[in-house]
């Protein structure tokens, strides 16, 4: 099950933990099962319209991977890649029964119609569901964001950046601004890189000493 509902970063810290919510299968589109109507959507681009948070130690670990984070419609700052806020504007005014093609993430691979980076997807892609038991699904999301930005935040703690600078970061993610604009490839490398190294030296009980399950992060 955890598997199936995390990244296999992010199932270490929920391990041992009671997940209120079943798995779902995006190969075969649970929702389709449910509602045979959506599985022309499923067919198509499933439930990736939308552009997720991906921190910046998920970016280190994709790139010692020989993955790409640099992506059309985000934004590469320090804490992760964010949503422009032009594609955030364009999505929240579409109606779900009318997105497609123009509204898929970034990382959505569009000739296997599938996602391109499922191994370090972020938390809320995984649990993302429109079907039944949403409510659960999105409470347990914001707690796997809270972990995910929280160890974006130590690990620019740790880079040197200062607790106003952080802050500061936090505020891209949540409203980036018009003229945000993202930082250079190789400064971003750098920082996404170091993310990623000073995570792998940590043990989960020294993440979780500072980070909670409770909706709650800090410095």
């Amino acid at each position: 099950m955890m598997s199936n509902l995390f990244n296999p970063i992010l199932a270490q810290w929920f391990k041992g933990l009671n997940v209120p919510v079943p798995p779902v299968d995006c190969e075969r589109c649970t929702l389709a099962g449910l509602e045979p109507a959506q599985a022309q959507r499923w067919a198509r681009y499933k439930c990736c319209t939308f552009q997720p948070y991906v921190a910046n130690f998920y970016c280190g670990a994709m790139l010692e991977a020989g993955l790409s984070p640099f992506r059309d419609r985000a934004i590469f700052q320090a804490i992760g890649v964010v949503a422009t806020r032009a594609f955030r504007g364009f999505n929240s005014a579409t109606p779900e029964a009318d997105k497609g093609d123009a509204n898929l993430c970034t990382f959505f691979n569009r000739e296997e119609r599938n996602c391109g980076i499922r191994d370090f997807r972020p938390g809320e892609c995984g649990l993302y569901f429109c079907g039944p038991g949403s409510a659960a699904r999105e409470q347990l999301a914001q707690q796997a964001l809270h972990l995910e930005s929280g160890i974006a935040q130590m690990a620019l703690a740790h880079f040197g950046y200062s607790p106003r600078a952080i802050c500061v970061q936090l505020e891209h993610l949540n409203a980036p601004s018009e003229g945000l604009v993202s930082l250079s490839r190789p400064e971003a490398e750098e920082i996404y890189r170091f993310s990623w190294a000073w995570l792998q030296r940590l043990d989960r009980s020294e993440v979780l000493s500072w980070t909670s399950f409770t909706g709650k992060t800090g410095l």
